[in-house]
């Protein structure tokens, strides 16, 4: 049995598939393929038509990801294009032996992983070979199914003919049943990520700057040359200064538009005789359904000059969204039809990146929604009354987050061991200082930890409102037992301190025992509870046998006790500005050169779990 679609179907399909991918299918010599794919998926789910097919896919998650599945291209080879492979070589040999560098690459369109694990086989390679060195790539494609696909790394051993033999050390071969397939080793698995994105998409994951090395081979052909010319653009954007663009040997671009150079092999590099570019104004959008309070809001921001554009509703901002691309979002959970935090949720299942800050009035009742926010893509909350008591912290708080997210990141702190102290096996205790943006990253971290973890003590800078409900939900997802220090308790394996209220939470030395208990002292940096008066605590306790960690925040609290900590004999770890919301606590604690490590939440989390020697089972 078979289904045919008619010729107006057969439009609408086409037309579909062009606003889904982003590509032109006017010549498309796929268009059977696609027709006869999805004319087999309306027989298997017994639709009588194409529209009902479609509208039970869009609805439906797994269909939807089998359907674009169908419609793209997965087309790949191991080294394909090999001149490309001679030329990155190239570019990494001219990189100076004794600079500590992490060179960031990223494959678009990655297909199911060959062109990412091409690439990291030739700088494994020079890896080895060079201890200043490092990688990290990140695969990009549209497809889920090709996405996961890379992410098990395991491939018929029938394709390692396509791979050079110097490379072949770095392949394992499976044994009984899976003898007929390989992948790679763990040192090469580990340096690639791979993550779904839509390449036309605003929302696409390629930040400003970011990388040293990026491939989209064989991709931009099935662009119309508006679209061809947007996305070289905006990959040329997200490349370092004197980072390089690999596209296919067949896809050629204008020099002269696009202010490259050509280096050969489709290999293009920015032109190093292009003025400086003026600094743009930021761009926030306004989601409140308070008249007054989009006014009050709009006037503040226009008046620090940002771009500012609002929205009344969650269907109003969507809209919005096609034609606008904030820096960051002020959002109020409170509203008609959809509340904000559930249209967040929404915004970040489909790629939406700009940071959000929620502006609400919600009381104590209302904490997990605030909290819940917090931990899944809100990166502050700020009480309305501060838009009358205080705008300029407002205004402190946005610059801030906007800024360190428009920003290039750098590479300079990217998971670097910075002195030569081991980190305890069997840790006394460890500590966790973290402020804006920081419930997400605690999240990554301590998510289902095992039962025999160390005591985990942590402040988290939060309204005095949300103190309880931000324990008991970090406790939550730890899997640890959660300890209110107000009354003094001995610390133990499998639990986890946090103060539920406005104070301090310090430690002290009985004899062997550690105990753990709770100030209500002044605060030497304005924030109580206070990351530095915990870890002064430790230190003045001369615990030496733990571990201190600076997460992201504002401003620089935590930085003092760490020194003194690491001073006293502790091992001490920052969070990297690249995962960092705001940069500001890290940064100052790296700057004391009190700093053993520093890394992404979760290269943290690795690392304390294979160190501490209480692994998950």
């Amino acid at each position: 049995m078979t289904y045919i679609l008619s010729e107006p179907e057969i439009s609408i399909l086409i037309e579909f598939v062009e606003e889904l991918t982003g590509t032109d299918q006017s010549c498309s010599s796929r268009k059977g393929i696609i027709c006869s794919n999805i004319s087999n998926r309306i027989l298997h789910h017994c639709f009588e038509s194409l529209i009902p097919y479609l509208e039970f896919a869009c609805a439906n998650k797994e269909e939807y990801r089998t359907l674009l599945s169908l419609v793209t291209i997965h087309t790949t080879a191991w080294f394909r294009e090999s001149p490309h492979f001679s030329r990155l070589e190239e570019l990494v040999l001219k990189i100076p032996k004794n600079e500590k560098i992490t060179l960031r690459v990223a494959s678009v369109g990655c297909s199911g992983g060959p062109e990412v694990f091409s690439i990291a086989l030739v700088l494994e390679e020079y890896r080895l070979r060079n201890p200043n060195f490092d990688y990290r790539i990140e695969g990009y494609d549209i497809d889920h199914l090709s996405i996961e696909k890379a992410r098990k790394a395991v491939f018929p051993i029938s394709e390692t003919a396509l791979i050079p033999p110097i490379y072949k050390t770095h392949l394992l071969r499976g044994s009984g049943a899976a003898k007929n397939l390989f992948t790679l080793t763990k040192e090469i698995r580990n340096r690639c990520t791979f993550e779904q994105m839509n390449i036309t998409s605003h929302s696409n994951k390629l930040g400003k700057g970011q990388y040293d090395v990026i491939f989209c081979r064989n991709v931009l052909i099935y662009f119309d040359p508006k679209t061809f010319n947007e996305i070289v653009t905006r990959l040329l954007a997200s490349l370092k200064p004197s980072g390089c663009l690999f596209l296919a040997h067949c896809e050629l671009i204008s020099c002269k538009v696009h202010k490259t150079e050509n280096l050969g092999n489709s290999v293009y590099r920015m032109s190093t005789q292009q003025k400086p570019e003026s600094p743009r104004k930021r761009k926030v959008l306004i989601v409140d359904d308070s008249k007054i309070v989009r006014t009050i809001l709009k006037d503040l921001f226009d008046s620090h000059d940002f771009i500012t554009v609002v929205a009344s509703s969650a269907k109003e901002a969507t809209i919005i969204l096609k034609n606008f691309d904030p820096d960051i979002v002020s959002l109020d959970l409170h509203m008609p039809e959809t509340n904000g935090d559930v249209w967040l949720k929404n915004q970040r299942r489909s790629g939406f990146l700009p940071p959000t800050i929620l502006v609400s009035d919600a009381n104590p009742k209302e904490a997990f929604s605030v909290l819940s926010a917090l931990g899944h893509g809100a990166q502050d909350y700020i009480e309305k009354r501060l838009i009358n008591d205080s705008p300029d912290e407002i205004m402190r708080r946005f610059k801030a987050i906007s800024d360190s997210h428009t920003k290039p990141k750098t590479t300079k702190h990217q998971q670097v061991i910075m002195t030569s102290k081991k980190i305890p096996t069997k840790p006394d205790l460890i500590m966790i200082g973290a402020s804006t943006g920081g419930i997400e990253a605690i999240k990554t971290i301590t998510q289902n930890l095992p039962k025999n973890f160390p005591p985990l003590l942590i402040v988290q800078h939060i309204s005095s409102e949300f103190a309880k409900q931000c324990a008991h939900l970090i406790a939550g997802f730890s899997g640890l037992t959660l300890v209110n220090p107000e009354q003094r308790e001995e610390l133990k394996n499998g639990h986890i301190y946090m103060t539920q209220a406005s104070s301090h939470i310090k430690v002290q030395r009985l004899g062997e025992r550690l105990i753990c208990f709770t100030e209500h002292g002044n605060s030497p940096c304005g924030h109580k509870p206070s990351v530095d008066v915990l870890f002064s605590s430790v230190a003045k306790a001369q615990v030496a046998n733990a571990i201190a960690i600076i997460l992201t925040g504002m401003g620089k609290d935590g930085s003092e006790g760490i020194a003194k900590f690491h001073s006293c004999g502790g091992f001490t770890i920052a969070q990297d500005e690249g995962s960092s919301v705001v940069f500001g606590m890290p940064s100052s604690a790296i700057s004391t050169g009190k700093i053993d490590f520093v890394g992404n939440p979760a290269e943290i989390r690795d690392l304390l779990l294979d160190h501490a020697g209480r692994k998950v089972a």
